[in-house]
């Protein structure tokens, strides 16, 4: 289901174009590599972290993790709730403007 949700193909036919043994070896790449625009997400808030807490005043840079929950949500509480593509595309212009010095929303 999640390679179904990811990938934006049916379950069903997933299972027509792989084996059972493949799924798994995919699964566990992912695992090992992550892929796709979560990853996306954590590299463009990397940068943006990094210019929020050079401007924080000492001691008051938000931590990295909190920081990325609330650019994009958190995915661990909310599995369910999948972005659509421009919801996706927005979170992402979002944290690349964090990254050239925009201030983030209070």
């Amino acid at each position: 289901m999640r390679l179904s949700l990811r990938w934006g193909i049916p379950v069903h036919r997933i299972l027509q174009l792989f084996t059972g043994e493949e799924i798994t070896e995919l699964e566990a790449l992912e695992t090992l590599e992550p892929w796709g625009y979560h990853m996306d997400n954590h590299r463009a808030a990397v940068g943006a972290w990094c210019t929020v807490a050079a401007n924080c005043e000492s001691g008051k840079a938000p931590e990295f993790g909190e920081f990325v929950k609330s650019l994009f949500g958190d995915r661990e509480r909310d599995p369910e709730d999948v972005p659509s593509a421009e919801k996706r595309t927005a979170d992402f212009v979002k944290a690349n403007l964090l990254t050239l010095g925009a201030r983030p929303e209070v």
